[in-house]
């Protein structure tokens, strides 16, 4: 059995529109989010064997708000600097070529890729729009990464901030 958790960044600040994309950090919203989502997997699962994220700023703070809930060792995250401009087919491939001996994998991107990999990986619970911080969880019935498809997906959950906290705070 393999797990992905697919996780989109938290909710980054618009505040300085000439800092760069790739530089936006987390704004209040996020930072209250974060910490809540990170608690909430962790009660959800036993652990994770692998992180990889897009090493932007926001995505960066993200997983390394989420490994040190999970007790996942921070040096251990991999950051692919791809996962910020690629689309879902070059994460798909990214999960299909991960090593066999890790079970659980959590990945942090960005939309639409993230979306559309999450609808693409299970077609029985599509996601119009993945939003900030939402966790979207998947098993799928293979020993190897590189069988994972929509044929072989069991839907999880998918958990978000707003659903625990329906009034946004600036």
């Amino acid at each position: 059995m393999k797990t992905v958790y697919l996780l989109r960044h938290a909710k980054s600040s618009w505040r300085d529109i000439e800092l760069d994309d790739f530089e936006r950090p987390l704004n209040k919203r996020g930072k209250r989010d974060l910490p809540f989502m990170s608690e909430l997997l962790a009660k959800k699962v036993d652990k994770i064997d692998c992180i990889v994220s897009s090493p932007a700023l926001r995505t960066k703070n993200t997983a390394e708000v989420m490994a040190a809930h999970l007790s996942y060792p921070l040096e251990k995250i991999i950051w692919d600097l791809h996962i910020y401009n690629e689309d879902a087919d070059y994460l798909y491939d990214l999960i299909k070529n991960l090593n066999d001996e890790d079970d659980s994998l959590l990945l942090v991107g960005h939309n639409p890729a993230i979306t559309i990999l999450a609808n693409s990986l299970c077609i029985s619970a599509y996601i119009d729009n993945m939003p900030t911080c939402c966790i979207y969880a998947i098993s799928f019935d293979t020993t190897a990464w590189a069988e994972i498809s929509s044929r072989n997906s069991q839907f999880l959950f998918a958990e978000f901030p707003k659903k625990y906290f329906p009034k946004d705070v600036e």
